[in-house]
């Protein structure tokens, strides 16, 4: 066996033989069985086999075509002289895997060679079954598959068989259960069948065969489900993919049309191309992780009008949805209503604005009129995906909140609102940082009470709180309603606003106490000689997201030089209310160079509280 890579190339397996029969060789029969492992991998690695450099088409295997199937072939026509060698060799490229683009290749092997002189006839061999999935209906399925060799032996019959699986998983002519569909030509070659009268949402298993004098053959087995029936539409009907696993819902189908039909995981993991779900965060959602060799996903919805009356006017809509927004190939879903384009059902996940909270959703919504759906007739809704271009991988699309009615809509009330974060504590006459609202779903309005502290409001559409409060205001909650037709959700944020700072410099700091020491803080915080300190070396003070915010620079290479913020919330308290409970210092940057002096930068900060908060920097040396 063998694992191709994107880097293995060309592989060979060379079997080198010696005439040591006592004659000639014109004439051999080689067989062996091609197999496969890791067979749920979608690019299909093939052998192409030669002997002394001609190719035999009859022993080509491909691992599309299952495990343990045998090649033969009886080769005339050679002349291998006495003692003369003679080379088979099985060649395999790993770039030309029958599906191109990502994903890991199957492996490739061979066991059960035999070489044997003269020319044997043998039963027929098949490869290349296929059941597009694409083409399965409720009552019908397409087959096809090529007879490769007829052993050397005319063949007398081809055809398949097919059986509920439940009843016979591994038909056969003859079996138990087993419809024998047999084909009308006699010849190596495709063939074709279609199977009628099948019972809706059922499994069944197919064998494509040939049959010569030698012996009958069969290729592997392949199952298929036929499509579920229809559902009972009786004016509104609605589905939220809440419990998406990998399982369609009744009267719905989804497929690719390559077949690419795994269910990987929740909304929003992995890369490999298949079905992604609801998870316990992820919402409801049917998803799917398009690849390059994924083709194009096709989910349809068949309703039968139960009403009891004639519908001339339908109101559609639902959730586009998006996840892996940060990849670069663009997924899009085109609607149509029995076969009719929808336009305004069309989405992209090209669009990254969406609803607040999850980028690039999108709610789609229509009202179509003058329909004729008689009572008893079905009707289908089909959305369609084509395969992503471009370079780089595809984002996931996804389908969800789906609902139909012969009513006018009512939207889903909005769900999972919340701030981030959910405490403001704000400075009289300095403007807060805006907080925007996370959501699922639509809004129509926000709405907070409380009303929020003056100078403060909420933006009624968008529900970004804003703006510079003007007065003290004591910590609250307050609740804050997104809210739409269908209903509304909540979510709490506590606001304080404290009082406004007054910022001062070290020449001011006295509290009745001998003034500082200008010239020895000049020479502290970098000034070449005493009252000479740049202007860009002077600390500054600021009020920055509620923290009071101290800016200072610091002389560095100076012996027993110690410089330590405090802060203070009551200047009359003196010397004792300074204290360093509470300061976060911290360096900034490395240390510069200002007139030849060497400084580092540093801030000093305490939160802002209460009626009065103070810093200042103590020197010693």
């Amino acid at each position: 066996g063998y694992q191709h890579s994107g880097s293995t190339g060309i592989f060979k397996k060379i079997l080198t033989l010696k005439n040591e029969t006592g004659a000639v060789i014109t004439d051999l029969t080689v067989s062996y069985k091609g197999r496969v492992e890791r067979a749920a991998e979608q690019r299909f690695p093939a052998y192409v086999v030669a002997l002394n450099g001609v190719a035999v088409p009859a022993l080509a295997y491909s691992t599309a075509d299952g495990d343990n199937v045998t090649r033969v072939a009886s080769i005339t026509g050679l002349s291998v002289g006495v003692g003369a060698t003679f080379e088979i060799v099985w060649e395999s490229d790993g770039s030309t895997v029958g599906s191109p683009g990502s994903g890991s290749r199957r492996q490739i092997g061979i066991s059960e060679v035999s070489v044997t002189l003269g020319a044997t006839s043998t039963a027929p061999t098949l490869s290349g079954l296929s059941i597009p999935i694409i083409n399965v209906t409720r009552t019908q399925a397409e087959a096809s598959a090529n007879v490769t060799t007829d052993g050397g032996a005319a063949i007398t019959k081809r055809g398949f068989v097919i059986a509920v699986t439940s009843a016979n998983p591994n038909p056969e002519i003859g079996g138990t259960g087993v419809t024998n569909v047999e084909d009308a030509g006699t010849e190596v070659g495709l063939m074709t069948a279609t199977f009628t009268g099948l019972s809706v949402e059922t499994g069944y298993t197919v064998k494509a065969y040939a049959i010569n004098s030698v012996g009958t053959s069969y290729t592997a087995a392949q199952s298929f489900t036929t499509v579920g029936s229809a559902l009972s539409f009786t004016g509104t009907y609605s589905e939220s993919f809440d419990s998406y696993t990998g399982t369609v819902p009744a009267g719905w189908h989804a497929v690719s049309s390559t077949g690419v039909q795994a269910y990987g995981g929740e909304w929003g993991s992995g890369s490999t191309g298949g079905f992604r779900g609801a998870g316990a965060t992820t919402g409801g959602v049917l998803g799917y992780q398009p690849t390059t060799t994924t083709g194009d996903l096709t989910v349809t919805l068949t309703l039968v009008n139960n009403t009891g009356e004639t519908i001339e006017t339908l109101n559609i809509g639902y959730l586009g949805r998006v996840a892996r927004v940060d990849q670069t190939r663009i997924s899009s879903w085109a609607v149509t209503l029995n076969g009719q384009a929808v336009e305004d059902l069309a989405y992209s996940t090209d669009n990254t604005s969406g609803e607040a909270g999850a980028p690039g959703d999108e709610t789609k919504t229509t009202q179509l009129t003058g329909l004729s759906i008689t009572n008893g007739t079905e009707f289908t809704l089909t959305w369609t995906s084509p395969n992503p271009t471009g370079s780089g991988a595809s984002r996931q699309i996804g389908l969800a909140d789906f609902v139909v009615s012969t009513s006018a809509l009512t939207p889903a009330a909005p769900s999972n609102l919340s701030y981030t974060p959910s405490t403001i504590s704000g400075t009289v006459e300095v403007a807060i940082s805006s907080l925007t609202p996370t959501v699922t779903g639509t809004v129509d309005t926000y709405s907070v009470s409380p009303a929020l502290p003056s100078g403060l409001s909420i933006n009624a559409t968008s529900g970004v709180i804003s703006g510079t409060p003007t007065a003290i205001a004591a910590s609250a909650t307050y609740t804050v309603t997104a809210a739409n037709e269908g209903g509304s959700t909540t979510a709490t944020v506590t606001v304080t606003v404290n009082s406004a700072p007054v910022g001062s410099t070290y020449s001011e700091w006295l509290n009745g106490a001998t003034p500082s020491n200008a010239a020895f803080l000049d020479y502290v915080f970098g000034a070449v000689t005493p009252g000479t300190l740049d202007p860009s070396l002077k600390p500054t003070v600021a009020v920055t997201d509620g923290n009071l915010v101290l800016t200072y620079y610091v002389r560095q290479g100076t012996s027993g030089l110690t410089v330590t913020p405090k802060t203070s919330a009551d200047l009359a308290a003196g010397p004792s209310g300074w204290v360093t409970d509470g300061v976060t210092d911290i360096a900034v940057g490395t240390p510069i160079t200002v007139n030849s002096v060497s400084v580092q930068q540093r801030t000093a900060s305490v939160p802002v509280s209460g009626a009065k908060k103070f810093l200042r920097v103590e020197a010693v040396q």
